[in-house]
């Protein structure tokens, strides 16, 4: 992760005419990359407006109970207030539906917006997601991008 913040970002930014601040930035993945945007952007509140996770969970297995994440929701809720943060969660119905319930449960009285969605019929496989939920993913991004304050 620190290769993301501390020099992929930075490239882009450098490399790319981007506008180099949380309101025109996004993140989202599926599987681990799913689990890594909600990781990144809950640990570096500071550089994205949104996160979109596909097949992700706090951990890999368990609850979740002992994930960092929680704990960070809550330490960073001013900066993620601050810059309009929102997160889209969405695993399968066969894929641990229940992979985001802690920080669903963390988030709400946090007042940090998001939404969790459980695919039907759907197992650990990205074109189900992509086909059931990629134009949900792609038109909330683009709405917290849209948004950009």
């Amino acid at each position: 992760m620190p290769m993301i913040v501390d020099e992929l970002i930075p490239l882009i930014d450098e490399s790319y005419p981007t506008k180099a601040d949380a309101s025109s930035r996004v993140v989202a993945g599926f599987s681990m990359g799913g689990a890594g945007s909600a990781r990144l952007s809950l640990l570096h509140p500071s550089l994205f407006c949104a996160a979109g996770s596909w097949g992700g969970g706090l951990s890999r297995r368990g609850t979740g109970e002992d994930s960092p994440l929680l704990g960070a929701a809550k330490a960073n809720a001013a900066t993620l207030k601050q810059n309009h943060f929102a997160m889209l969660l969405i695993n399968g119905d066969k894929d641990r539906p229940e992979a985001y319930a802690l920080l669903a449960k963390t988030l709400e009285p946090l007042e940090i917006p998001h939404d969790v969605v459980v695919l039907d019929d759907t197992n650990h496989n990205l074109g189900l997601y992509h086909k059931k939920s990629g134009k949900a993913m792609i038109e909330f991004l683009g709405e917290q991008l849209r948004l950009g304050r």
